[in-house]
């Protein structure tokens, strides 16, 4: 036989058998009612691929899918049309109790109202019942309405699963429940009010699962609780849920942008693993690009790692901090970071600026901080435009990422324009800055920019840097207009009209006027000499100098020797503060005044200094002061940073203000910084404002030295009013009392390995602390009053304050021992933490906290603990006296001959990290679901 006849022979053997084979059963549509009276009949009835259609009604049975079967509710009677809510199909559940639905391998089911779920009629009290069981299958749950239910929405054991725009609310256990190796897809679901989590992933095997672009809101416990799971939790809303609101262990899980807004306990937790590690190993969640805000507790617990390009805020309770403050970071994420790990990490502490969060809409504005400052790889980058906002770049939370729903955008709006120019007169030779920053996309769109110079005098060779960025510099080579335009344009391509701007640039620039300052006080009798300092060359050929005298002592004749030269001299004839004033002209213009203050060593009266009498300015009086002058200063508002660098006594006559000026930098509005601790400087009777933003920025620094500051009232400093820093040698003998301190954000801090003695102060409505301790400092805080600030006393890393006979009330915390380090090494012998005899009461949240990192030789004797813990919000951490966080406490042994009752029944509470604070883990061995 040929190659080609046998081929031929085997070609019609198998169209032959093919033949004589039965043909595939073509996929049927069965409807109920019609059909079949009953789902489970028309489901008996029923082969693999056939879709079961049912009309509208109430369906009071128990029902069995069968494999492969799609069964679809939501018609109506017709079978023309389906929609949930204008045709629902209600599946019931049975009589005899048990699931409504049982799964089957491979099944789907589609639009229905799943209710009725309840303990057997033979266990009424069982907590089983859930809406939909199945176990050890593949199945697909969409569209459904899922409520009602005795125990979880959905029950799911070792299957696979898609989970697919489901309503889940209100069932007695979790809205879905996984365990034993289950793999699960759980999509665009609305997940809420149900009794414990709204997902929660338990058992003892690791479930795999995807949980995508769902709203999960208002469950008694956990938003999301997946303790028993690997894989990915992505653009998630997650708000309102009595516990947790998104928590994992420690095993392979990325957390991506997700939404996690106001949940009772922290927005993101992370415990350890439970799993064995011979068959998972440890490994952290990465957890980045959300938004995690007003969480009752940390925005972030994860030990301190695991996490980067996260936008927090306002979480633990502290809305209204200012994010720089170490106190709030800390409180973001558990107790611990600090600036320097926080911008390593990329996490950003700021106001997300949400749509409207009140009525739950957490869009972001235009121009909020979330937009375009997640993680910028390009795995993260935005896809959707809307609900995506500005660039390619990740937006942080719900909204933002390549996996977030796409949004039909509103219309879009054009670009606006603005170009903004330095508040100053222009000269020719000078690089001027326009800024298109003000410029805006009422869409939140990325915008970009084109620069054009129309216009520019006749002969200038003047161009635009830059023409395509926000900034522009133009060099203005000669004197007359120049008309500069901007356009910006956004990511749609739709360009904003021109904005034009005009410079008129003065060809002349006038001279500037310098005098070099004197440092040092000049005697009576001698002769002051005065220099015009000109740093570096004028315009014009020779300036023409021109001093006066603004003012001189009453006493004086004193005049001006060569007043037209650049070093006139004058005879101090009398003693005080000469005021002079230099304008020099440089045959063209004439330079703003400039004017220094040249002192006499000598007083009018002997030891004293008077200002504004004798001396213009506080800071004059200083320079010219001896070692214990007394420098007498009159009521008046004083605009200045004071520097003391001698031991003097400030007298303040009718409360003069001493204001810094409140700016966001380091300054000081009172600088004490003598170096000496063998006679103490004093410091009364003045109202001490203005304190800068930055970290050294104080109402009254006090470094390496030892002033008495009584009778004062520091107020209204941006950053501390009273800051206390140095070594004990030089600051043993500081005495801060009989002071009032309101209104800053930390009332008075102490660091670098301070000492000294605050007490008989009132401190009240500081933003984060009345009184701080930190950095090795051993200071005495005594029978201060101390209320209305978010803590009272709190205490961080090494530190060891002797706290006694305080009243501490109405903070949200009393006194705070916060995180230190471990296994401290004290800083000398009998180095302890100190709090004896203090009357605690009536703060918010708990009237002593003491965290984990605590340590050991603290001692709390004596105290009067009573009527904390009165905030109407039930918290873990609250109570008489708190012992633990972030890591559990197993000791309490610190507590010693306290008073401590009367605490709205929570008088020492032992923090315990368990599964219960955040939703029940739980599993289904020796249960049957009906």
């Amino acid at each position: 036989m040929t190659l080609f006849v046998r081929h031929l022979f085997f070609t019609i053997a198998a169209i032959c058998l093919a033949a004589s084979l039965p043909s595939p059963a073509v996929a049927k549509i069965i409807f109920v009612p019609n059909d079949y009276p009953s789902i489970n009949g028309a489901i008996q009835a029923a082969q693999e691929n056939d879709t079961i259609r049912v009309a509208t009604g109430k369906y009071f049975e128990r029902i069995n899918l069968g494999p492969g079967i799609i069964l679809e509710g939501s018609w109506d009677s017709n079978f023309t049309k389906r929609d949930l809510m204008a045709h629902p199909s209600t599946l019931g559940g049975s009589s005899m109790g048990g699931f409504s639905v049982f799964g089957a391998d491979r099944a789907v089911i589609d639009g229905f109202i799943i209710t009725g779920g309840k303990p057997p009629i033979i266990a009424p009290d069982a907590l089983i019942g859930p809406g939909i069981y199945a176990t050890g299958i593949t199945i697909t749950i969409k569209n459904n309405f899922i409520t009602g239910n005795n125990a979880a929405g959905i029950i799911l054991s070792g299957c696979n699963a898609n989970i697919i725009n489901n309503i889940i609310i209100a069932n007695g256990q979790a809205g879905i429940f996984l365990e034993k190796n289950s793999s699960a897809t759980i999509q665009g679901n609305k997940i809420s009010n149900n009794l414990t989590a709204g997902i929660n992933v338990g058992g003892t095997e690791l479930s795999t699962i995807t949980i995508s672009n769902n709203t999960i809101h208002n469950n008694k416990r956990a938003g999301i609780n997946a303790t028993w799971a690997t894989g990915v939790i992505r653009n998630n809303l997650v708000y309102q849920n009595g516990h947790a609101g998104i928590r994992a262990t420690a095993t392979p899980m990325q957390i991506a942008n997700n939404t996690v807004a106001n949940n009772q306990l922290a927005g993101i937790s992370i415990g350890e693993s439970s799993v064995d590690a011979t068959i998972t190993k440890a490994q952290e969640p990465e957890i980045k690009n959300n938004i995690i805000t007003h969480n009752g507790e940390a925005g972030i617990h994860a030990n301190g790692s695991g996490y980067t390009h996260n936008l927090l805020f306002a979480n633990n309770k502290v809305n209204g901090f200012h994010p720089d403050f170490l106190w709030y970071t800390r409180l973001q994420f558990g107790g611990y970071e600090d600036m320097v790990s926080l911008e390593k990490s990329k996490n950003i502490l700021a106001d997300p600026l949400f749509v409207d969060p009140a009525k739950h809409d957490y869009h972001l504005q235009p121009g909020s901080p979330a937009i375009d400052s997640g993680d910028p790889h390009v795995s993260f980058n935005d896809k959707n435009f809307g609900p995506s906002l500005g660039a390619d770049k990740n937006d942080m939370g719900i909204y933002g990422g390549p996996f977030t729903f796409p949004e039909e955008r509103s219309e879009n709006i054009t670009p606006l324009t603005d170009i903004t120019l330095p508040d100053q007169k222009f000269y020719a030779g000078e690089k001027i800055l326009l800024s298109g920053e003000k410029s805006s996309d009422p869409n939140g769109d990325a915008i970009s920019y084109q620069w054009r110079l129309l216009a520019k005098p006749a002969g200038s060779k003047a161009t635009l840097s830059a023409s395509a960025k926000e900034k522009t510099k133009l060099v203005c080579d000669q004197g007359g207009t120049y008309r500069v335009s901007l356009s910006v344009t956004d990511r749609w391509g739709l360009r904003s009209s021109p904005k034009t701007t005009t410079l008129s640039i003065d060809p002349d620039k006038p001279p500037t006027a310098k005098i070099s300052k004197q440092t040092n006080p000049v005697n009576v009798g001698d002769t002051a000499k005065l220099s015009a300092h000109d740093k570096k060359k004028q315009n014009g050929d020779d300036l023409k100098f021109f001093w006066r005298f603004v003012k001189k002592p009453s006493a004086s004749r004193a005049t001006l020797v060569d007043a037209s030269t650049a070093k006139p001299t004058f005879v101090m004839d009398a003693p005080g503060c000469y005021t002079v004033q230099l304008q020099v002209n440089n045959g063209k213009k004439y330079s703003e005044p400039d004017t220094a203050h040249i002192c006499s060593r000598q007083s009018l009266f002997l030891g004293q200094r008077i200002v504004p009498d004798e001396y213009p300015t506080i800071q004059s009086a200083l320079d010219a002061a001896e070692v214990n002058d007394k420098i007498i200063v009159n009521a008046g508002i004083y605009k200045e940073n004071i520097i003391v660098d001698k031991v003097v006594d400030l007298i303040g006559v009718g409360w003069p203000v001493i204001d810094g000026g409140g700016k966001d930098n380091n300054d000081a509005t009172v600088f004490i910084c003598y170096l000496d601790n063998m006679t103490s400087g004093k410091m009364q009777g003045f109202v001490i404002t203005g304190g800068g933003a930055g970290i050294f920025g104080h109402g009254l620094q006090i470094l390496n030295s030892s002033p008495e500051i009584f009778n004062n009232r520091i107020r209204s400093n941006k950053h501390v009013g009273i800051g206390i820093h140095g070594h004990k040698r030089f600051t043993e003998k500081t005495k801060i009392h009989n002071n009032v301190i309101f209104d800053n954000a930390i009332g008075v801090s102490h660091g670098l390995g301070t000492y000294g003695q605050v007490y008989d102060n009132t401190i009240y409505d500081n933003k984060v602390t009345g009184i701080g301790v930190r950095g090795l400092s051993k200071p005495t805080l005594r029978n201060n009053t101390i209320y209305d600030n978010y803590v009272g006393i709190g205490v961080r890393e090494e530190a060891y304050p002797q706290i006694i006979d305080n009243e501490i009330r109405d903070n949200v915390v009393g006194i705070a021992i916060n995180p230190g380090t471990a296994n401290a090494v004290y800083a000398e012998e009998e180095s302890r933490i100190r709090i004896r005899n203090n009357s605690v009461y009536r703060n918010r949240q708990c009237g002593i906290f003491i965290s984990s990192l605590h340590r050991n030789g603290l001692i709390t004797q004596g105290n009067i603990i009573k009527n904390n813990n009165t905030s109407d919000t039930p918290r873990k951490r609250s109570g008489g006296a708190v012992v633990g966080y972030p890591q559990e406490s197993l000791s309490n042994i610190f507590l010693r001959s306290n008073q401590i009752k009367e605490n709205n029944g929570k008088d020492i509470q032992q923090f315990k990290e368990m599964a219960s604070s955040f939703g029940e883990i739980g599993n289904s061995d020796n249960r049957r679901p009906f």
